[in-house]
């Protein structure tokens, strides 16, 4: 096969697994919460593995990163920990 492009993009993500033999290929599954907007909240803050940015359709916290998980369900357990962290960080700055 001759294309006269020089380079070529493979957008196929997890799907070249099967496409193309890829037994290396793998997920990372990544996940954020939003909660409510808050106009009041015009800050971001990241460090630690977490992150809290603001935007009007609400303030997204995370985030995860689980090698090889092919569930595409949320995960209540890491909610919980980027709620929890994220609480923790503003908890003791006071």
């Amino acid at each position: 096969l001759m294309l006269d492009e020089p380079v070529i993009m493979n957008c196929t993500g997890l799907g070249a697994k099967p496409l193309f033999g890829d037994e290396e290929l793998h997920p990372v599954k990544g996940q954020l919460t939003v909660l409510l907007p808050q106009p009041e909240v015009n800050y971001a803050v990241v460090g630690g593995g977490l992150h809290m940015l603001p935007r009007r359709d609400g303030i997204i916290l995370g985030s995860t990163r689980e090698a090889n998980d092919w569930t595409l369900e949320p995960s209540e357990k890491q909610m919980e920990r980027v709620m929890n962290g994220n609480a923790e960080f503003f908890d003791a700055m006071t």
